[in-house]
């Protein structure tokens, strides 16, 4: 646990370097002051586990986790992924939850037994496939023994974190597929979904589907949303959208709007919401063969941006999709694989560039999770023409905050996002440079003179005066948090 972690870094924080953020306004006298309205300190929606540190601890997962592997090229075979070797990577890329792994129970209990033991040995929380559980949706009556006994089976372990539910479910009027796929549908688990959740408390994974499926589902995406809420009664509420690749046009407006709902949704029942974060492009669930198109999306400023605007939006848990790749994701026709198109780790064991990012990405939100998880978010700044933009469908859903000032902050200069919360009663502001392709110094001006503490890099530094510049990568974020 990272209780009181904060209060001693602020009290042995050193002076910031002039080299990363630039002091403007410093003198001792101030003028044009503005009396800023204290806030009552409000109650956090979030939900983790407590083996991974509890709620203070942001959940970092990872879908497509270790399998059994069964295929082989030219007598080459890949290596065992449910083995210390890739439980090793999957730990040190800083992932804290495997949401999913396509091992189920009823058919590889050993298999799952391994995994729950490895999770275990690295601090991983793991989430378990066991159809016989998720074949309880179809069930009129739901036993709670026969429930209960084949839970069983995994809370022994510590690194148990719930158990794999649904993946993108249709409905009649959303995505709707074959009536008789009666499995992928959310009325399925109408049932099972609020036991699982709500009487037993736990972790399920379930994931919405993006609204990026035409004109009529578009205009329906906030009632599927909502269903979604409903029907299942998470702890939590997840969607996923993918906004880069070759062709990027459309994506990023859809991102904003698809979690400007899903935020809006998960405030209203109580929840937090998660995001999933791109690891890669080019997915292929048709299993077809094609060559790679590079470079491969995203790139390490992109990757960035991606879970720092969703963190500046207020996510309190992301999930990287793929975390392992799976081999129909690699194949190709010039050659019989390509192992880098996507996935944190390759299907032939090896890391890819998306790995490192994660790496240095976990290692930031290590350092700043505990004041974002007990932060409630108010609300987002849109500063720039891009930015402004690229939020334009987001302004009905209660997250687009107007002009480029909120509290002490009285205004940005330059291309951010910049997310605000109440943190305990105090201003937390979470600027993200909203280019992903370049980096910039943005100029931030305060309404006064004050003291405050900015993470940057993992870093964490004190600082006095009425505005400052920050130096920052592309894509990057930083955190804010004003005495």
């Amino acid at each position: 646990m990272k209780k009181g972690r904060i209060k001693k870094i602020i009290r042995l924080a050193v002076p910031l370097s002039m080299t990363a953020v630039l002091l403007l306004g410093c003198s001792d006298k101030t003028t044009n002051t503005v009396s800023i309205e204290p806030m009552e300190a409000e109650k956090a929606d979030a939900f983790s586990f407590d083996f991974i540190g509890g709620n203070d601890v942001m959940p970092i997962g990872g879908y497509y986790g270790p399998y059994v592997t069964s295929y082989n090229e030219d007598g080459q075979t890949p290596p065992e992924y449910i083995s210390d070797e890739i439980w090793k990577m999957i730990k040190e890329c800083g992932i804290n939850l495997v949401s999913y792994a396509p091992v189920d129970y009823k058919i590889y209990p050993k298999e799952v037994e391994k995994n729950l033991k490895y999770g275990e040995k690295y601090g991983v929380s793991v989430a378990v496939l066991d159809g016989a559980i998720t074949a309880m949706g179809a069930e009129e009556e739901i036993s709670m023994e026969e429930l209960t006994n084949r839970l069983a089976n995994f809370i022994k372990f510590p690194s148990f974190a719930g158990v794999y539910l649904i993946d993108e479910p249709s409905t009649s009027y959303f995505h709707p597929v074959d009536k008789e796929q009666k499995s992928r549908y959310l009325e399925y688990y109408a049932k099972l979904g609020p036991i699982l959740n709500r009487k037993i408390g736990m972790f399920t994974y379930a994931n919405a589907f993006p609204s990026s499926l035409g004109d009529k589902e578009f205009e329906r995406y906030e009632q599927y949303i909502r269903e979604f809420c409903s029907t299942l009664q998470p702890n939590y509420l997840m969607f996923d959208r993918y906004p880069f690749d070759a062709s990027q046009e459309g994506h990023i407006n859809r991102y904003f709007y698809d979690m400007a709902v899903v935020r809006m949704v998960a405030a209203d029942n109580g929840i937090p919401f998660w995001t999933f974060i791109q690891a890669g492009s080019q997915w292929n669930d048709s299993k077809q063969h094609f060559d790679s198109v590079t470079p491969y999306y995203p790139d390490e400023g992109q990757f960035d941006w991606n879970i720092n605007v969703s963190l500046a939006f207020g996510a309190k848990g992301i999930n990287y999709f793929t975390l392992i790749q799976p081999d129909y994701f690699a194949y190709a026709e010039s050659t019989p694989f390509d192992f880098q198109r996507n996935g944190l780790i390759g299907a032939w064991g090896n890391k890819n560039q998306w790995f490192y990012y994660a790496k240095d990405m976990a290692g930031h939100i290590g350092a700043i999770d505990e004041v974002l998880m007990n932060s409630v978010s108010k609300g987002v700044l849109a500063c720039g023409k891009q930015a402004e933009t690229d939020l334009k469908l987001t302004k009905d859903y209660n997250v687009l905050l107007s002009g480029t000032s909120w509290r002490e902050l009285k205004n940005v200069d330059g291309d951010a996002l910049v997310g605000c919360f109440n943190y305990q009663g105090r201003t937390v502001l979470y600027v993200v440079n909203y280019s992903f392709e370049k980096g910039q110094k943005l100029d931030l001006a305060f309404q006064d003179k004050y003291q405050v503490t900015v993470i940057q890099k993992a870093e964490t530094k004190r600082f006095q005066g009425d505005g400052m510049t920050l130096d920052m990568a592309p894509g990057e974020g930083v955190l804010l948090m004003f005495e």
